[in-house]
């Protein structure tokens, strides 16, 4: 065996190790991910709840324009559906409760689960980061428009 094919043995070798290593390393991360943000906005909870459940008003706010479907309500829920581009199906939605005589606290929750593949476990770490900024925007975008046409 010449020393080209020991180096390439080597390699291999290592990339393999390196390959297992990751693997094991993503088995510790959890599947479910549930990535939470909040406001208080200057509306009574049930004037808001309406406005989250007219979904043609969603374009005006929120930056996820595709991919969000709204389920079955009741009284200080809006639940939704997600379907982000290469994901598993995620649920979620806004929960709101009085928080004074005209504000309500608004809390935002999308649960995400991955699957097992060590590169979407892996992308998970970075999920809150990246969705949560997008839902702070968004939060930040309702206030303003809220507040201006209430």
């Amino acid at each position: 065996m010449g020393i080209g094919m020991l180096k390439l043995k080597s390699f291999l070798i290592g990339l393999i190790f390196l390959v297992l290593v990751l693997f094991a390393i993503t088995l510790v991360i959890p599947r479910h991910i549930t990535i939470a943000r909040e406001a208080n906005i200057a509306a009574r909870p049930d004037s808001l709840q309406a406005f989250l459940e007219d979904l043609n008003q969603w374009p005006h706010w929120c930056t996820w324009k595709k991919g969000v479907v709204l389920l079955p309500t009741a009284p200080g829920e809006v639940p939704l559906h997600y379907q982000f581009h290469g994901l598993l199906p995620a649920t979620g939605g806004f929960s709101l409760t009085r928080a004074g005589s005209d504000s309500t606290h608004l809390e935002w929750t999308v649960l995400v689960t991955l699957r097992w593949y060590p590169w979407e476990k892996m992308s998970g770490l970075a999920m809150d980061k990246i969705l949560g900024a997008s839902m702070d925007s968004s939060l930040r975008n309702l206030k303003a428009l809220y507040g201006e046409n209430p």
